[in-house]
């Protein structure tokens, strides 16, 4: 699980937060906010929530996945489709065997997004990663699902559910 935690960070940049995590009794979730930077999103009460200065982030080490949101102000004029392709090669770099799956145009509360489904092999360790970029507001947010490729099918209605629930206030 560290080095699940050691590869989201990498995709880390600038961040704000000042985030809590509160109990919904009504339907065995929580709620994860940041006040600093306006949103919220809710998550199975059996995923833990992770406190710290880089970004907002929940994991289940059973499930072997974690999700993280990160944010930074955008630079001016640039989409998100821009910050994509200026940064795809920075990845693709950082990661030798990053193998891009999916690529596609969605909305996440109403606003345009991109949400890419890649693959990269470390030698010893293997993940598939789902990240959603999105803009409001002059920031741009980055919300990466990460877990094993054998954990993928078994997680990722746990983050299309967190992503239909992602609300900026």
């Amino acid at each position: 699980m560290r080095k699940l935690s050691v590869f989201s960070l990498v995709c880390v940049l600038f961040v704000l937060s000042s985030c809590s995590a509160k109990q919904n009794p009504d339907n065995n979730t929580f709620a994860v906010t940041n006040d600093t930077v306006d949103f919220s999103f809710n998550v199975p009460s059996d995923w833990e929530y992770i406190k710290n200065d880089a970004m907002v982030a929940v994991q289940n080490a059973q499930k072997n996945a974690n999700i993280s949101v990160t944010s930074f102000e955008q630079p001016k004029d640039q989409s998100v489709n821009d910050y994509f392709e200026q940064y795809k090669e920075t990845f693709k770099t950082a990661f030798k065997n990053m193998e891009i799956v999916y690529d596609n145009e969605i909305k996440a509360d109403g606003i345009p997004a991109r949400r890419i489904t890649y693959t990269n092999d470390l030698g010893q360790d293997s993940f598939k990663c789902d990240m959603v970029i999105m803009s409001k507001n002059a920031v741009l947010y980055t919300v990466t699902f990460t877990t094993t490729p054998e954990k993928y099918d078994e997680n990722v209605e746990t983050f299309n559910s967190m992503l239909d629930s992602f609300k900026f206030k």
